[in-house]
């Protein structure tokens, strides 16, 4: 069974994304939340990829 990459909807800050992420690929959130700081200082590029993100996944079924 193919593990699908989702937003989350327990545990959230904003939409799920940086949770969705660390579930999918098995890290803690912080590192995937920090990184993503980071991308959002460095340019701006972290906050397009965000609202992307966000429309891109689907929301985890509960």
């Amino acid at each position: 069974m193919k593990k699908e990459i989702c937003r989350i909807n327990k545990g959230k800050m904003a939409e799920g994304v940086c949770g969705g992420i660390a579930k999918h690929f098995g890290i803690d959130v912080s590192i995937v939340r920090f990184v993503w700081l980071f991308f959002c200082l460095a340019g701006g590029i972290g906050i397009w990829l965000y609202l992307i993100c966000t429309l891109a996944m689907p929301k985890e079924e509960n």
